[in-house]
């Protein structure tokens, strides 16, 4: 292809530039496999999500699952889990290769690259005019500009070459098409102040300006049922409004409708996630010195992105005696200070990108307590729509005065500043071990870690190891149930029952909360420790912690088998009916499960 003919072709599609620079960044999570971080409860070993039926996919509408209402995504995880099934996508550990998870997680990324390249052209267009900032003859360039923030940089590796990572990229896709629908209808009356350049009939994608009102609506609820933190996307499209000077009026039924459903969303999330989960309670000061110190760690990571991690093992408490905690915290006061000068100013771009940063940020900066901070109050995954598109918006409104010249060495720039530490942070997925050593290094500290790293150790055989790394987990935090239930299954596997009954009843005397509604790590320990008084065949007690385990989580497939399996072995039929018909509903392809039915209907 000639040169001449590549850069006509790129007139025509201004936004492929940011688009394939997406592809190139996180091109090779399509050969990544699952990791040992919320993967296999989510989907590999998720028996709804395993298991396509009508009831299966009815089951995430009606109740939360792992205290996440997130029903559109659990849905999706099903489809691709039984394409995956039907082509024959096999993998050793997790039954099912994740490829085909990771393909549908790029390509929404890569449409929304593409729509947040046209959503901040229009923004472009339409709102630097109104700052009364010259006319920029590159509004293309300056899109391009303004998109890599969202497509290449560095803490977007966590949403896109993670399989779990869908629900980020593609709610977003919802929430995307919702505000570039409404900007389609604010911006699109003619008007001489707007950049020159700016082909108004090209400016929106034909198929969301026809249909924009449907569109809006629509996308907004589908957001809303992909993930909790979309609750404030109607706070932003009323901001969009207001900043954009049209009547509210003709929004308000939308605007109305969109308010209902994210405080519904935003209640049944809390009731899943309640306050007595969480291992620290802040007063409202220490709440707020919390939030401005988040704040200013993603202004910091934003700035300088490295190093990065799942988990930086920041709580609460320990982000404010972190000894960046003062520079994180004056950071943080910078974005609200900014926001307040463009209101007094009427500098409307700035406060639009300043409102997107803020408000995007809101829901996980810890205003509302939430129980992922009890391992960590900030992760890389919160900035992946909202923030991200403030920053790029606020990064083309300073670059708005540039030549075309600066513009592009600006460009230049940024992509040698990102692209490297996103190639190197992407390829940081692509084992379970490559993510977790890496984690360990960034934070010594990290239980999490040190807890997949022996879980991955014992799937291998190599209990020594194993037990290395989840004693390591427990001595970071004593407390940490995982490593409590993994290190059980340590000494199951080395069939030293007797260690096994030991290490069992003393933690569970220790942490005592077993029962309906506690977490499910209790009834894995639960099931552990009958299937070690099983084999030493102690049934009385097996039978009761059996039971104890289908109680606390009754989605357990090997409670449920397994408890079946010891009523049948006692003589107790009906009992043993009841819970093998459980198991068949949870798993109906497991050959031991028809076996011990066979059994059954023998007798």
């Amino acid at each position: 292809m000639s040169r001449l003919s590549l850069a006509k072709r790129i007139q025509q599609r201004p936004w492929a530039p940011a688009v394939a620079l997406a592809f190139f960044a996180f091109g090779m999570s399509l050969t990544f496999p699952f990791i040992a971080l919320d993967d296999a409860k989510h989907i590999w070993q998720n028996p709804y999500v395993m298991n396509l039926t009508m009831e299966n996919l009815v089951k995430f509408w009606r109740e939360p699952y792992y205290g996440l209402y997130i029903p559109l995504i659990y849905n999706v995880w099903q489809f691709l889990s039984f394409f995956t099934q039907k082509l024959g996508l096999t993998h050793p550990i997790t039954g099912i290769a994740a490829p085909l998870f990771h393909c549908v997680t790029l390509v929404f990324h890569l449409l929304n690259v593409y729509l947040v390249w046209h959503l901040l052209r229009g923004w472009i267009w339409n709102l630097l005019s109104q700052d009364k900032k010259p006319d920029s003859p590159h509004l293309p360039f300056l899109a391009t500009l303004a998109t890599l923030p969202f497509a290449i940089h560095p803490l977007q590796a966590e949403s896109t070459a993670w399989a779990s990572g869908l629900k980020d990229t593609f709610s977003s896709f919802f929430a995307l098409i919702c505000l570039t629908s409404l900007s389609s209808i604010l911006i699109s009356a003619p008007s001489t102040k707007r950049a020159k350049g700016a082909d108004e009939s090209t400016l929106w994608p034909i198929w969301i300006s026809k249909r924009a009102y449907p569109f809006m609506l629509g996308a907004g609820i589908l957001a809303l049922l992909s993930k909790p933190s979309t609750v404030v996307l109607p706070i932003l499209m009323l901001a969009l409004i207001l900043v954009s000077q049209k009547n509210l009026k003709r929004f308000l039924p939308i605007l109305v409708i969109l308010s209902v459903g994210a405080v519904w969303l935003a209640l049944v999330t809390k009731g899943v996630q309640p306050d007595a989960r969480l291992e620290v309670q802040l007063e409202p000061l220490k709440r707020l010195m919390v939030a401005l110190a988040s704040l200013g760690f993603y202004i910091f990571k934003f700035l300088i992105p490295y190093p990065l991690a799942p988990d930086y093992g920041l709580t609460p408490e320990r982000l404010l005696e972190n000894s960046k905690s003062g520079w994180f915290i004056l950071l943080g006061c910078l974005l609200p200070a900014l926001g307040f000068w463009a209101l007094m100013k009427r500098q409307y771009s700035i406060r639009l990108a300043v409102v997107f940063i803020l408000i995007g940020f809101a829901p996980v900066l810890g205003f509302i307590p939430f129980e992922f901070q009890n391992m960590s109050t900030v992760a890389d995954r919160y900035y992946y729509l909202f923030p991200a598109i403030g920053f790029g918006f606020l990064l083309a409104t300073l670059a708005s005065k540039f030549s075309f010249q600066r513009l592009r060495q600006m460009v230049v720039v940024l992509l040698i500043l990102w692209l490297p530490l996103t190639l190197v942070q992407a390829s940081h997925w692509r084992t379970t071990d490559a993510l977790f050593l890496h984690t360990a290094q960034v934070n010594p500290n990290s239980y999490l870690s040190l807890n997949n790293l022996g879980l991955q150790e014992l799937r291998r055989g190599q209990f020594s190891a194993a037990a290395e790394y989840l004693s390591s987990a427990l001595q970071a935090k004593p407390d940490y149930l995982a490593a409590i239930a993994n290190l059980g299954v340590v000494y199951f596997k080395q069939q030293d029952y007797k260690k096994t009954i030991e290490h069992y009843e003393t933690s569970l005397k220790k942490f005592p909360p077993a029962g309906p509604g506690a977490p499910a790590t209790f009834a894995d320990m639960h099931f552990n420790l009958g299937a070690a008084y099983m084999n030493t065949r102690q049934m009385d007690s097996a039978i009761k912690n059996l039971r104890l385990a289908t109680q606390i989580n009754p989605d357990h497939f090997l409670a449920h088998f397994h408890l079946g399996r010891a009523l049948l072995a006692l003589g107790d039929r009906d009992g043993a009916r009841i819970e093998l018909s459980q198991a068949y509903r949870l798993n109906p392809q497991d050959k031991n499960l028809r076996e011990e039915i066979e059994k059954l209907k023998a007798k």
